[in-house]
């Protein structure tokens, strides 16, 4: 845990701390970060301008997580940044007073400080003049969390007291909750985001904007949005479905993932699914992911989304006979709609597509179950499988994981080499020559049929697969 000290503050100047020094009395910002940094901050304070590192590289300081991204803020006209260092504008970054700044192997966001005042020479890099800016910087700025500053000398501007909000585990609005997020529609996401992501509280002031606004959330670019879920979906599998279960409760969910909205109220037959329906059944699969793996967790959370298209009786009891293939028309208007890529949809097909293959895994045929694990999205698909095991049955989440395994072993020397191995043993050149039949769609039934005999009974052997080929041709002439 970190000490704060103190240091003189003038009437009207806004707090900032120290921490306490120990060793070669580094500052700070050196402890935080690195020289590189440091050297950065000095470059453009020797310029005559105000520099700081801004946002959450402060807050994860303080809570003592890793700081990964770096944002500065400055005072320096972002041309003038432009000609000192390496940088670019990103994306729309133009209407936003934003750069890219590469610095010796590092990149920084950087933002030009807004509301500047008069100054000059050293006055423009002073405790005083430093903290009058940045309080009307902070103002502007999305939530009390991410709203210090920390400069090269390793003082700390808080102007909303956000260090109390962190010790209180809260998510709290900057000012005014409406406003900020009128500001910027998807700060509503972002908002669940770091709720889910630091086990914070959501301020019930802010959570009653998110509430009223739940469908201005819509205004946001939909690549945004996709990249918000997708950082959601990049935290553990709890803190996943702790945002979810956010989103659904301040009436996002309808406007972001729809297609999970529809399947809260689907019921489940609970001699097959104890921990209850649907959207029960979704979040407890959820939960039991220990990835942090964006796609896995999103897999996770559309692996069943075709039932909501699939729903008919039988007994008495709900059934939703091919809800894996409807799945995926879903997960496609869903994809093509957040922007988001075409890899990550082609997973999630695959996942929703096999997954209950998957769970009948041990009644498959070995060449079946070869088809599957030479598959470049197999892990995908066998982490979410565990998963939806896990959340009705751990031991038959351990059962599916022993049984994977021992297939696996078995078929080691396929899936390894894949594709090229099987086309090794036979080819449709090799059906044409032993048949003397032209190329056509009859060489290629009989190359298939040879390819699956050939993995089931873990036939390599020229001969063997010569003669079945000519059998085939004898009985089917």
């Amino acid at each position: 845990m970190f000490r704060m000290g103190s240091c003189s503050q003038k009437s009207g100047q806004l707090p900032c701390v120290k921490v306490h020094m120990k060793l070669r009395a580094r500052s700070l910002i050196e402890i935080m970060l690195n020289k590189t940094v440091i050297e950065l901050l000095r470059t453009i304070e020797n310029h005559g301008y105000l520099a700081l590192v801004v946002g959450g590289a402060v807050r994860d300081h303080l809570m003592g997580r890793p700081v990964k991204d770096i944002d500065l803020a400055t005072s320096m006209p972002l041309e003038m940044v432009s000609d000192l260092f390496s940088a670019h504008r990103v994306g729309k970054s133009r209407d936003f007073g934003m750069l890219s700044v590469g610095y010796k192997g590092m990149r920084f966001e950087t933002t030009l400080l807004s509301d500047l005042l008069p100054g000059n020479g050293s006055a423009k890099t002073g405790h005083e003049y430093k903290s009058r800016i940045f309080k009307a910087d902070a103002g502007r700025r999305d939530f009390t969390i991410n709203s210090m500053a920390m400069d090269a000398q390793g003082n700390i501007f808080d102007p909303f007291n956000a260090q109390a909000d962190i010790k209180s585990r809260l998510v709290r609005a900057t000012i005014s909750p409406v406003d900020r997020f009128y500001e910027d529609p998807i700060r509503l996401l972002r908002a669940v985001r770091l709720s889910a992501a630091l086990d914070f509280e959501i301020d019930p002031e802010t959570f009653r904007a998110i509430i009223k606004l739940s469908s201005f959330i819509a205004e946001a670019a939909p690549e945004r949005t996709g990249q918000e879920v997708l950082n959601i979906c990049s935290l553990s599998g709890k803190s996943v479905g702790r945002g979810i279960r956010l989103m659904e409760q301040s009436g996002l969910l309808t406007y972001v993932l729809p297609e999970l909205q529809a399947l809260k109220g689907l019921a489940h037959n609970p001699a097959h699914h104890p921990e209850g329906g649907v959207w029960e059944h979704t979040l407890a699969a959820l939960e039991a992911s220990e990835e942090s793996d964006p796609v896995i967790n999103l897999s996770i959370l559309f692996h069943d989304v075709g039932k909501a298209a699939s729903l008919s009786h039988k007994n008495g009891q709900p059934v939703y006979h091919g809800h894996d293939k409807a799945g995926v028309d879903i997960i496609r208007n869903m994809g093509s709609r957040l922007k988001m890529s075409s890899a990550i949809i082609q997973t999630m097909c695959f996942v929703t597509e096999n997954h209950m293959k998957g769970l009948r895994i041990n009644e498959m045929r070995p060449f079946k179950v070869y088809k599957l694990m030479s598959n470049e999205r197999w892990d995908v698909l066998e982490a979410v499988i565990k998963c939806d095991l896990a959340s009705r049955d751990s031991q038959e989440a351990l059962k599916f994981e022993q049984d994977a395994a021992s297939l696996r072993k078995r078929l080691k020397s396929w899936i390894d080499n894949g594709d090229n191995k099987v086309t090794s043993i036979v080819s449709g050149r090799d059906v044409m020559e032993i048949t003397g039949l032209s190329q056509g769609p009859e060489i290629g039934k009989i190359l298939k049929k040879t390819l699956m005999w050939a993995v089931d009974n873990d036939i390599r052997d020229k001969k063997l697969i010569q003669k079945y080929i000519e059998a085939i041709v004898k009985k089917n002439p």
